[in-house]
């Protein structure tokens, strides 16, 4: 509710509109951090936070990836075969700027 999300049955979620403008750039704060295993990604979130940043992944089209899964802190991204992780954190540089910085290193 604080953050105006919604559920829309049958459809997904809604962002309001000051968000849905801005590319997601404001809900970038609540990420915690990302990691890559191969072809898959996990970014953790702000508890109650990931279903609002994997919808603006799944609608801000990336080539390298293929699509999110979330649950309520955590978002699993399948990558396409072919791209790297930091291929990869390019493209969600532009929807989440300073995503970078938050890579957990192995």
């Amino acid at each position: 509710k604080a953050l105006q999300i919604t559920k829309i049955k049958g459809k997904g979620y809604s962002l309001p509109t000051t968000l849905r403008q801005s590319n997601g750039n404001n809900l970038s704060s609540g990420i915690k951090s990302i990691e890559f295993s191969g072809q898959i990604g996990l970014i953790s979130t702000q508890i109650g936070l990931a279903p609002a940043l994997a919808y603006v992944l799944d609608h801000h089209p990336s080539e390298p990836l293929m699509g999110t899964i979330a649950g309520d802190d955590t978002i699993l991204l399948v990558l396409r075969e072919g791209f790297s992780p930091a291929q990869t954190l390019d493209a969600l540089s532009a929807v989440f700027p300073g995503i970078k910085d938050r890579v957990i290193q192995k």
